[in-house]
């Protein structure tokens, strides 16, 4: 008897919504997370059939994966991934935490007595809303990684590359970055210019790039970050406005000798006339 009540105690307080159906379909576990996110009362729901628990997740009596442990043969709708006797699935649930809604991953199994029987199914509802997000920003990050128009490469501090965007690999000509270090790429630069983060000019396959580093030491990611900007353009418009500076330079010389040697021409020849 302790021990019953002690396992009822701690279904009753994990963390994920739990619930089971005996094998004939009634509600015999409904936990306290599961209460939380649909609203609804333990003592309200045991004991309850017919699909009413799906109610609170679907606002409307359906099989949930726990059915279809129960009765294999129960169609759905849902992409259920099934394995080993075991439902998975993750889907937005939009009615749990009062209409909030919520990502979740259900998982469900079965339930079978000491002689392996089966008596009834499990279901564990997971709130995976945060890892989604995370997930969701991680895929930005890297569409802007991928897509941005400098080059970009993660290095071990070794200088082996562990990932680069495809802008990268367009400047540096190569097809791909695997078991590729970035000192046998560009011999111009050293560990202590990429360690201390120096703003480096280099030349390769006829342009012209701009090379900086960064450290990364955050948590369990080590090593440094590069970014390979072309500045090939940048410099020939530098060096057409050089050449167009000294160009207004000579023209105004010029004009200025032009004009002093008109004035002493002019009085060389009053200077001539008088004297006629």
């Amino acid at each position: 008897m302790y021990r019953s009540n002690f396992l009822e105690r701690i279904i009753r307080l994990l963390p994920d919504g739990v619930f089971a159906i005996d094998i004939t379909g009634n509600v015999i576990v409904w936990n306290r997370a599961l209460e939380e996110m649909t609203g609804i009362k333990e003592n309200d729901m045991i004991g309850k059939n017919n699909f009413e628990y799906a109610v609170p997740f679907y606002g409307f009596r359906r099989p949930m994966p726990v059915d279809y442990i129960i009765n294999p043969d129960i169609l759905h709708s849902e992409h259920w991934e099934i394995k080993n006797d075991c439902i998975e699935v993750e889907t937005f649930i939009p009615l749990l935490y009062r209409s909030k809604g919520v990502w979740v991953k259900m998982t469900a199994t079965c339930i079978v007595d000491e002689e392996c029987n089966r008596i009834g199914a499990v279901q564990i509802v997971r709130d995976i809303t945060e890892i989604k997000n995370r997930l969701t920003r991680l895929k930005n990050l890297f569409k802007v990684f991928e897509q941005a128009p400098v080059g970009i490469a993660i290095l071990k501090f070794s200088g082996e590359i562990t990932y680069c965007n495809k802008t990268f690999l367009t400047y540096t000509g190569l097809d791909r970055s695997e078991d590729k270090n970035i000192y046998e790429i560009f011999s111009q630069i050293s560990l202590y210019e990429i360690h201390n983060g120096y703003i480096k000019e280099i030349k390769l396959n006829g342009k012209i790039f701009r090379i900086r580093a960064i450290k990364l030491n955050h948590e369990e990611i080590y090593g440094y970050a590069v970014f390979l900007t072309d500045i090939t353009e940048l410099r020939k418009y530098e060096e057409q406005i050089i050449i167009a500076n000294k160009m207004e330079a000579v023209r105004k010389l010029t004009s200025t000798y032009t004009h002093e040697i008109k004035n002493m021409l002019t009085g060389i020849k009053g200077f001539i006339l008088f004297r006629n």
